[in-house]
Order: C-alpha cells, then structure tokens, then sequence
C-alpha cells in the first residue's frame, strides 16, 4: 500500500483532517514526537521528530515548526499524564495537552490491536526511526538478580521514545473517528492552505480569543449579564456609560 492510498493528497495534507502529536519527554535521554492523521483506513504516522538536550519549551517550537502545526485546524498533542512538569511547560507555552492514564502499559496493547486490525500505518520514508525503535521495542527480562520473576512486566528502557510517544497518541482516541464532513468548503480549503505559516497562526490567535470571549456570563457571575468588557476597576467602579 502507498501513501497516497491512505492519503490521496499526499506528499500534501488537506487541513481539515484531524491530526494528533503523541509525545514522550525526558531530560536524560531524547524527546520523542510523532505526527499522526487520520484517514477513512486508520492512523498514518505520517511524520517524526527525535532530539535531546533541551528544554521542553525548545522541543515544542521545533515540533511547531517541523510538523507546521499551524496547518490543522483539528489537532490534539497527547501525552502520558505522568508526565506533569512537559504538561505544565507546554500549557504555558500556549500548548494544552491530553493526558493519558499509563501510555506504556495501555499504549502497546492499543497499538498492537490497531496493527493487527490493519488500522494503524507508517510513512516508512517520513518516519524510519519510529519505524526502527518499534521493531526493536520489547519486554525487559522479567527476572530478577535473586531469580525471582518480578510482580509486574516492564519494557525495555532503550530506544523507546517514538513507541511510547505512539502510545499516548493512540490512546488519546479510543476508536478511529468516522469520517466527518468537512468544516471547510473546497474553495476555503485551498485559501486557507496558501497562507503562509506566520498568517494560519495569526488566525488561529485570534479564533482562541473569539471563542474565549464570547463565553455567556452566568447569572451568578461577577459582571452578569456583560461580563467584565468594559474592564472593571479595582475599587468596584467601571466604564460603563449606563
């Protein structure tokens, strides 16, 4: 199967399909990030990123601009909800995460269910690392030095950040969505993707801040029935002219 069996447009993606970022932090070996869309087949890894020694917030404008994120207007970044401080740091960086309840564990047994399934595929040339690390991601032994079989299996902890940041990807949708119909016509599609990156981002701003807005202000609410518009002052006076 090719790859524009899966994805017609391809080596170009149609913004509208919803998109998702697994990602796999860590200080003391490399940040993992996988670039997944979903198609009428399934997932399709479709593209990845693996570097070390920086900080969280250096690792979230590289993703941003390797993956052109701006590109999608539906796009989810899943991460083990373990991982607090990568939750926080990107948060403040303007990136809300999905947490997802033990990627390692659940995470193998969802991506080995969705590969038997024949729903879950790889842009070998876009993403031969992950293609590599999942071929060679396994059990650790489940002995321990007195002999004795341990509690609990656990994986081998080398090579493992692409498969895991996989995982959490994969667990941050339960079932492949069906196929929706599409936000965009055709005609604003193709506006929306000649735009450079600068201008999708700009736009998305100011949709975030739309949205955030015009959120009704309920009856029990400071400021009910505007709102705090017109900017209230500390000493409990505003602007208002009525």
């Amino acid at each position: 199967m090719t790859a524009t069996d899966l994805i017609p447009e391809w080596p170009k993606i149609n913004s509208d399909r919803a998109a998702i970022i697994g990602l796999k932090g860590g200080a003391d070996h490399p940040f993992g990030a996988l670039l997944i869309v979903t198609t009428e087949r399934g997932l399709v890894v479709v593209d990845e990123y693996l570097e070390r020694q920086q900080a969280n917030v250096a690792h979230k404008h590289a993703i941003v601009e390797k993956f052109k994120t701006a590109t999608f207007t539906d796009l989810t970044w899943a991460v083990s909800d373990t991982e607090k401080e990568l939750r926080l740091e990107f948060a403040l960086a303007g990136v809300p995460t999905v947490g997802v309840p033990n990627a390692r564990a659940f995470g193998i047994q969802r991506v080995q269910s969705w590969l038997v399934a024949n729903q879950l595929f790889f842009i070998g040339a876009k993403c031969p690392e992950a293609v590599r690390q999942l071929k060679r991601y396994r059990y650790a032994e489940n002995v321990l030095p007195d002999g004795q079989k341990r509690d609990k299996e656990s994986v081998f902890r080398a090579d493992d950040e692409l498969p895991e940041a996989l995982g959490a990807a994969v667990l941050a949708w339960p079932e492949l969505p069906k196929p929706a119909p599409s936000l965009m016509s055709e005609r604003e599609r193709k506006r929306w993707e000649s735009l450079d990156e600068r201008s999708r981002q700009d736009i998305e701003r100011l949709r975030e801040y739309e949205h955030a807005s015009s959120r009704v202000v309920g009856e029990d609410e400071p400021g009910y029935p505007i709102g705090d518009f017109f900017g209230p002052r500390t000493d409990g006076t505003s602007d208002n002219l009525w």
